[in-house]
């Protein structure tokens, strides 16, 4: 690829990413779906992008928010506990990518069915407010200091191939009191080491397949000079959907490297192991409509 080629790549990226650009196409698309007939995207049935009855689904799927992180092997070790052992970032996840929930993802990024994202950013909304209660001392009350959430970036192929940035869609509108967004934070950076043989040699240095999965996810975010800015405030990364959380622990480094290191993590839907039963929510946590 020639220098003015990459730049033109680039400015087209900067330009589809605009928000100006962003509210035309997000508008054509919700005046399409107005007019042409759609099949549910969870159940397949002729009415609507979501049918009544997979909403319902939906909403009790994504009622209770839960702490997710003991599942995911590859999470960043941050912490220790009383009886000093390592803790993962914690992480809370809005849902459980399972039945209804795990179709309606699949059809929002993969399938292009921008529509179904209406039905699960409340969800996310009510994970961020359920975050003080569920991670505990020492992360502040956001209405006395601020939080600012922190995107997991896409790359600029999946965006060009979607025209959206699906953890963008689920973080537009408006986030509980205390809760500041904070887009361009990171930035999605090329693997450059897919050398087999350099690969094999950072798993026999380091010990272990979940290092070797630490080394491969190591390069791929790099944070940008607001990051260095920021010392002092909390942040939160968000990602859609977590399954090993080597996503996370990527974007987590990248940003750390900075001297600001997040204190927690929230995704929209957490892959759990079968007939696990994922920690919810306190009582009077979750507020009218959130």
């Amino acid at each position: 690829m020639t220098s003015l080629t990459r730049h033109l790549a680039t400015g087209l990226d900067r330009l589809l990413h605009a928000p100006a650009a962003r509210a035309v196409t997000t508008a054509a698309r919700d005046l399409a779906g107005l007019l042409l007939p759609t099949d549910c995207a969870v159940c397949g049935l002729r009415d609507g992008a979501v049918c009544p009855g997979c909403a319902a689904e939906l909403s009790v799927a994504l009622l209770r928010p839960f702490r997710a992180e003991d599942q995911a092997a590859s999470l960043p070790l941050v912490s220790v506990d009383r009886a000093g052992g390592p803790l993962p970032l914690p992480v809370v996840a809005a849902g459980r990518y399972a039945g209804s929930l795990a179709s309606a993802v699949l059809a929002f990024k993969d399938h292009g069915r921008t529509p179904v994202v209406r039905h699960l950013r409340p969800a996310v909304r009510r994970a961020l407010t359920a975050v003080p209660a569920l991670v505990g001392d020492p992360f502040p009350e956001p209405a006395s200091a601020p939080v600012l959430v922190a995107p997991i970036p896409g790359s600029s192929t999946g965006f060009r191939r979607r025209g959206y940035d699906p953890v963008a869609e689920l973080l537009t509108g408006s986030l509980p009191p205390g809760w500041i967004p904070a887009p361009g934070l990171l930035r999605a950076a090329p693997i450059r080491n897919r050398d087999p043989r350099r690969q094999r040699a950072a798993s026999s240095h380091a010990g272990s397949a979940s290092s070797l999965r630490r080394h491969r996810n190591a390069g791929r975010f790099r944070a940008t000079a607001r990051a260095a800015g920021l010392r002092g405030r909390t942040v939160v990364l968000f990602d859609d959907v977590m399954t090993t959380g080597s996503t996370l622990a990527a974007a987590w480094h990248a940003v750390a490297a900075t001297g600001v290191e997040p204190a927690a993590a929230v995704v929209l839907a957490a892959v759990t192991a079968p007939h696990s039963t994922p920690g919810t929510v306190p009582p009077g946590v979750l507020t009218p409509g959130g």
